[in-house]
């Protein structure tokens, strides 16, 4: 599969053919809605230094093998709207050193998975979940990733990246519904308040298992990582009526908070 490059700045000329003769757009949206509209197979797109924020949020990823790669790093290329992925098919999202920050409202995430068989995997980046959640449930928390209702069989990869929660009633990554979800939390750290009143019920890694047709387990491998929250580091709960197994590895990691496994 060869890719076709996007460019989010001024230009011409080029051809999509490689990274130094990418198909220029005005903005992230122009370049996500060219791409969802094309026959590409692959699609990657260059974000140079600056801030990226949709006039019409979230931005919409449709494309079922989309690439979003910083040319900086997470404290220099800031994407500063929500992100919605909803896939036909499935397929692979990824983000590579950017920074995903956002106010979102509640019951959604900053980057919210909205179909199945979605891979999404982020790569030297970071998340800051901005917005405070108004209580302790799936429909009144802030989510930092979040795997939406009825979907199942969705993977997320978290690589050497951070998630920041500095707010009350957050959910840094969550699985809110069906079956068959793998995590890979590997050599990352996820990180949030310590003080329980003054921000009361923030989760790290959580799963409502069930609710689908699906009955294959949910899987968490972390490893080489950190989560240090103050309410439940690592949260998963079949819904009622519901049987899913959920396995867990922890390799080489530090787990901390009023309850690390729940």
């Amino acid at each position: 599969m060869i890719p076709t490059y996007y460019k989010v700045a001024v230009g011409t000329g080029g051809d999509g053919s490689s990274a130094g003769s990418p198909i220029y757009k005005a903005n992230l949206e122009a370049a996500l809605s060219d791409a969802a509209l094309s026959s590409l197979d692959s699609v990657i797109i260059l974000l140079p230094e600056g801030e990226y924020s949709a006039n019409a949020a979230p931005y919409s990823i449709t494309k079922s093998s989309l690439a979003i790669i910083g040319e900086g790093d997470t404290s220099t290329v800031t994407i500063k709207s929500p992100v919605d992925i909803e896939l036909t098919n499935g397929g692979n999202v990824s983000f590579q050193k950017v920074h995903l920050t956002a106010k979102t409202s509640t019951g959604r995430g900053v980057v919210d998975i909205k179909s199945s068989k979605t891979t999404v995997s982020f790569s030297e980046s970071k998340i800051t979940i901005e917005g405070r959640g108004t209580g302790d449930s799936g429909s009144g928390a802030c989510f930092g990733i979040v795997s939406q209702l009825t979907v199942d069989e969705n993977t997320v990869n978290f690589i050497n990246s951070r998630m920041y929660m500095s707010e009350g009633f957050e959910r840094g990554l969550a699985f809110r519904d069906g079956g068959g979800h793998t995590l890979n939390f590997i050599g990352s750290k996820m990180e949030g308040p310590s003080a329980k009143g003054l921000y009361p019920y923030v989760i790290g890694i959580c799963s409502w298992v069930g609710g689908t047709d699906n009955t294959n387990p949910v899987t968490y491998n972390i490893r080489n990582s950190v989560v240090d929250v103050n309410y439940y580091a690592i949260f998963a709960i079949n819904q009622a009526g519901y049987t899913n197994a959920v396995n867990i590895t922890i390799d080489n990691s530090s787990v901390t908070a009023w309850a690390a496994l729940f």
